[in-house]
């Protein structure tokens, strides 16, 4: 899985379970590329089966909010003990997948100390709500709109995957109030 990378092994994976209950191959919905640097997988200490691991990957691709995750939290603490911080971080990339889906963000892309935050080009640029943004996150968020509108922003004092969660649940305010 970590030549892969999680997305594409999701899709890999759904199409081989598809094909093996006897069905085609499916179209998969667009969906946002998350490319962090981040470990991110379910070690085989944590849950030794294999099945079972790949379960637990559908579920958390699966969650949509912050009730799921706590859910499923709950769930892998009572089966397997406290979860370890790559299992934490599958649990990260699913919520920021999810604010960026709602957000109209259709790639993030981690190149150093950056990332960058592409917009899907069919919507209307929200310039009103990535102003207060790059207010909010001055210096370290900067727009731009040629050739592609987007944002990048500048690794700050705490975890970058960290810092990412918190720009979009700001993003996400923003644009809720204006």
């Amino acid at each position: 899985m970590d030549s892969v990378g999680y997305d594409l092994y999701l899709r890999i994976l759904a199409d081989a379970i598809s094909q093996e209950q006897g069905g085609k191959s499916h179209e998969v919905k667009k969906e946002t590329g998350i490319d962090l640097i981040l470990d991110a997988f379910i070690p085989e200490k944590y849950v030794s089966g294999s099945e079972m691991r790949i379960d637990i990957y559908k579920k958390i691709a699966s969650v949509v909010n912050e009730e799921d995750i706590a859910e499923l939290t709950d769930e892998l603490i009572d089966r397997f003990g406290d979860i370890p911080q790559p299992v934490l971080n599958l649990f990260l990339i699913a919520q920021i997948k999810n604010l960026c889906e709602l957000l109209g963000i259709s790639k993030v892309t981690q190149v150093g100390n950056e990332v960058t935050f592409l917009l899907e080009e069919e919507q209307d640029l929200p310039l009103a709500a990535l102003s207060a943004l790059a207010a909010v996150f001055t210096p370290r968020v900067n727009l731009i709109f040629t050739p592609h509108p987007c944002f990048v922003l500048k690794k700050g004092n705490a975890n970058l995957s960290d810092e990412v969660y918190e720009l979009l649940v700001h993003y996400k305010n923003i644009k809720a109030h204006s």
